[in-house]
């Protein structure tokens, strides 16, 4: 009996200390959970720290001997940490405060500060030391977009306690930040509201999308809208957002867990997750999604679009499609996108409706979404024309606003009101009261989820061409089985091959790919992401620095064969001291090391004095693989197999658009402006000028290097309008201006019939 309870107790011990363990991963405390007293007035500063000042706002760049000393005793009492702001700073004054400065990672913009007692944290607005302008900021009135910046609260010495208290509870309840910098010049008032604020239990949860915050996240057992880090006083929080899945979906604070920062990871959804419903028109009403649910009445005719192919043509009186339950108990979310062609605006013209629950119509060309109880929500800030096509779209998400879309474009965000589930039928082309559309419809496309914005935008720019995963894949099985002994044939021939031409199967940089879709491990272009062999992400598992330190050494490896430790110091460690900056570079070394060496095919090495990026696969980097194509480059313009393989590997974006480091900018520059030097002679070529699916994708390539290029304009016009797609044409056109008026501040000179009719290559149109 005793040797049972000792096991039990044993157990029960290992589990708290495993449940410790693993919750304090992210356990440390960080400056934006703590409160200050501040004060911005010149006078003694070990007055100040007496009175219970922790952060001092400091005019000038240099402390006195006695100053110092006084600071230094402070410090090392431990009782506090103490923070400086200074408009511009000399590292060198501060030497004699080196072992108490705060020498955490310079740039954590995911988590913040670290929070230690008698340390000194040095912020100032020059760029030396933590930087003020990017971690310190003041809440803007009505503002609901948290971040784990440090938030300076400035007290008006006329309010009342009560007001005072009103004020910081108006604060943490819209905004989900504390006043961690709270300046005020009578400390006898506000110093036991501060002592009562740290002395609360708040919990912490961020959400991150590979390895950075993830922007505009709603909380539904809170009011808040955050950009980063939120402190809250409810036990259970679950993050939203429109497009996003979250691991975990949600959770509950208990007293394991209550001091770590609980981090939910984002992952953007599929764009065929949980679509219902599919109907492309071609000549029957079969659903592509689901096509074990047919549907239950169809009496529709179908004519042929000279814009968009077969499209289905509703005349009218009982001319509807009753699809049956097909969409199952809606209770929070739904989306429905549509190309419609009407031929009357009057009244109300119903293009979906789902019995007592909702229904998605137009109203003398403004989009409605009517709700229980005759709830109509109706958009006026946009409306759509008649004898047109247009493409609209419906949002209805989980925290009860309708969000309107006209050709891939918000127009406007309504509150709403609840949708009642029911497993009530869905009906195309009309509602529950008889409210029937008269025109054309194609692709419609019903979610049981809230789509985003730019997910909307891919459906319109797409053309509304997209498939749900089909459940019956069994024919690619049957190909897999056929093709891969073929492969397998095909990869030791060649194998045999190379190694009998003295090639070397593993290379210090990537052998460029002849063919196929490229998988790299490493890709810089378009976004970040590091993979190992095994497919295995492991983007996240790299910390904020380590992952500026690799990006660091890679891109100078493929550009400058690799980087010095002294210019590597002075670009990440600036105003550290040499030891410092020795023990913070030796330790993420070893780090960045340990990650690198989980099958990804690349190793980090420091020879000829430089360090470098070793590749040893094939496919390892984009990067890598366009620095190999530039170099082999012909003198004149590039062929067709030759254009889609440049294409394969930086079309999709520019370099690392999402990150935002001072030494980063001059690559980016150079890249893209050889990039663009190679790409551009190709819009005169034959294979371009005669295919238009390669054209479109050059011309989306170059845009996105050059939003402005005008030139890729016209020939993106061209292929659209060529195509018939006379709305797509406009919508680009349209997008265009809007980026010429946002740079330049100023209208372009022309709409689009006067543009399409003045240039040169679409004048023949």
């Amino acid at each position: 009996m005793l040797v049972i309870r000792i096991s039990t107790l044993l157990k029960t011990t290992l589990a708290a200390i495993l449940t410790f363990c693993v919750w304090n991963s992210y356990g440390q405390q960080y400056l934006d959970e703590k409160c200050f007293l501040a004060d911005s007035t010149p006078g003694s500063i070990r007055q100040k720290l007496l009175t219970g000042y922790r952060v001092l706002f400091l005019n000038k760049s240099r402390l006195s001997a006695k100053e110092i000393d006084w600071i230094g005793h402070f410090l090392d009492s431990k009782s506090d940490p103490l923070i400086l702001i200074f408009n511009s700073v000399d590292p060198d004054n501060l030497s004699r405060l080196s072992n108490y400065i705060y020498e955490g990672p310079p740039d954590d913009r995911v988590f913040g500060p670290e929070f230690h007692k008698g340390r000194l944290y040095i912020f100032s607005y020059d760029g030396n030391f933590l930087n003020a302008s990017k971690y310190l900021k003041e809440p803007v009135s009505g503002d609901r977009h948290c971040t784990n910046n440090l938030t300076m609260f400035k007290d008006d010495p006329g309010l009342s306690v009560r007001d005072l208290k009103d004020q910081l509870r108006n604060l943490y309840h819209n905004t989900g930040n504390l006043p961690n910098i709270f300046v005020s010049h009578r400390p006898e008032t506000v110093k036991p509201i501060i002592d009562s604020i740290n002395s609360q239990v708040y919990y912490n949860a961020i959400v991150i999308e590979d390895g950075v915050k993830l922007s505009q996240v709603s909380w539904d057992t809170t009011q808040l809208t955050s950009s980063g880090k939120i402190h809250t006083q409810v036990t259970r929080v679950r993050p939203y957002k429109r497009g996003y899945m979250f691991s975990p979906d949600v959770i509950n604070f208990n007293e394991q867990n209550a001091s770590s920062i609980k981090v939910f990871r984002a992952h953007k959804r599929r764009l065929d997750d949980a679509l219902r419903l599919n109907l492309n028109f071609e000549q029957n009403p079969d659903n592509s999604t689901e096509q074990s649910l047919p549907y239950r009445y169809a009496n529709i005719t179908y004519v042929k679009d000279p814009e968009r192919g077969w499209v289905g043509e509703f005349s009218g009186k009982e001319k509807y499609i009753d699809f049956g339950s097909v969409l199952g108990n809606i209770e929070s979310e739904v989306t429905i996108s549509v190309w419609v062609y009407p031929y009357e605006l009057s009244y109300n013209k119903s293009i979906v409706g789902v019995g007592e629950s909702f229904s998605a119509k137009i109203l003398n060309g403004n989009l409605v979404f009517t709700t229980p109880d005759i709830r109509d929500h109706i958009n006026e800030s946009d409306s759509i024309p008649k004898d047109s096509w247009s493409h609209i779209s419906f949002v209805y998400d989980t925290n009860q606003f309708v969000y309107f879309y006209v050709n891939g474009q918000r127009t406007n965000t309504l509150p709403a009101s609840g949708i009642r589930p029911t497993s009530q039928s869905l009906i195309i082309g009309t509602n529950l009261w008889d409210e029937f559309f008269v025109g054309r419809m194609d692709n419609l496309k019903i979610w049981t989820r809230a789509l985003s914005d730019d997910e909307i935008r891919l459906v319109f720019e797409e053309g509304g061409d997209v498939q749900a995963e089909s459940t019956n894949n069994y024919w690619l099985f049957a190909m897999a089985i056929f093709i891969f002994p073929l492969l397998l044939v095909w990869w030791k021939l060649n194998r045999k091959k190379a190694k009998a031409s003295g090639q070397a199967v593993n290379s210090k940089m990537p052998v460029l790919q002849k063919s196929g879709d490229p998988s790299y491990f490493i890709r810089v272009f378009d976004h970040f992401q590091l993979k190992n062999q095994r497919d295995v992400d492991l983007t996240n598992q790299l910390s904020p620095q380590r992952k500026e330190l690799f990006l660091l050494i890679l891109i100078y490896t493929v550009r400058k064969g690799g980087i010095e430790t002294r210019e590597m110091t002075d670009i990440l460690w600036a105003g550290y001291s040499a030891e410092s900056a020795k023990n913070n570079r030796s330790t993420q070394m070893v780090r960045l090391r340990e990650i690198l060496a989980k099958d990804t095919g690349v190793t980090l090495v420091y020879e000829d004095k430089l360090w470098k990026i070793r590749f040893e696969s094939a496919a390892s980097c984009d990067l890598a693989s366009y620095q190999a194509f530039k170099n082999q480059l012909p003198p004149h313009t590039l062929e067709e197999p030759r254009l889609v393989e440049l294409l394969k590997m930086v079309g999709n974006g520019s370099l690392l658009p999402k990150l935002d480091y001072e030494w980063l900018d001059l690559f980016k520059g150079e890249i893209s402006n050889e990039i663009l030097e190679i790409l551009t002679p190709c819009f005169y070529s034959d294979e371009c000028l005669s295919n238009q699916k390669l054209m479109l994708r050059l011309t989306k390539a170059v845009t996105t290097l050059d939003p402005l290029n005008e030139q890729a304009l016209n020939y993106q016009l061209n292929v659209y309008l060529k195509e018939g797609k006379h709305a797509l044409a406009r919508h680009t056109f349209e997008s265009y201006r809007k980026t010429y008026f946002n740079f330049y501040n100023e209208s372009f000179s022309k709409n689009f019939t006067e543009y399409i009719s003045g240039s040169a290559q679409l004048r023949h149109l």
